[in-house]
């Protein structure tokens, strides 16, 4: 007899898994579902029209906390914004204020749950004889669970730089 039959490289192949615990399951990971990158791109998107538009509880409600359903209702929102929502409170408060703004994301970069937001703003009217009205940018790290968000931050940047000036780099892999 030459060789081994399918039926029996079949049986051996499986006799040599299950001989060795867990080497199947080493590589096993849980991937993301193929259009979470998407889901999040778009949560990002409905996250700044709401912010731009000064709708504050719905904004918050867009982060997993406040968005599960709780007994308490619009109290446990005011809740999740005293304790685990409050630096995301803050920032709200902080950032696009002023009215008579243009505001657009130059770029969003999302890698394993988390999101790189560059956001550019400047007024309406334009740049002044002065120099007053220059655009700036401001950049964000916005953390999700699944497709919501749970977190974000501001990102310390050493000055105003111009909008619009954004260079990513990929390894092309």
């Amino acid at each position: 007899m030459t060789g081994l039959s399918r039926r029996s490289a079949l049986a051996l192949g499986a006799g040599v898994i299950a001989a060795v615990p867990g080497a199947a399951q080493a590589c096993s990971i849980a991937l993301p579902p193929p259009d979470s990158g998407a889901r999040q791109l778009a949560a990002l998107f409905e996250l700044m029209r709401l912010w731009w538009a000064r709708d504050e509880r719905a904004f918050y409600r867009m982060f997993d906390g406040p968005r599960l359903p709780t007994p308490e209702g619009e109290a446990g929102l005011d809740q999740w914004l005293e304790g685990e929502g409050k630096p995301v409170a803050v920032l709200y408060r902080k950032h696009f204020t002023r009215p008579g703004q243009h505001r657009e994301i130059d770029a969003v970069t999302i890698v394993d749950g988390r999101a790189f937001l560059s956001i550019s703003e400047y007024p309406l009217d334009g740049i002044g004889a002065d120099c007053s009205g220059l655009p700036s940018s401001r950049q964000f790290l916005v953390d999700f669970r699944d497709t919501s968000p749970v977190g974000i931050t501001e990102l310390p940047a050493a000055g105003n730089y111009p909008a619009g000036q954004v260079t990513h780099w990929t390894s092309g892999r």
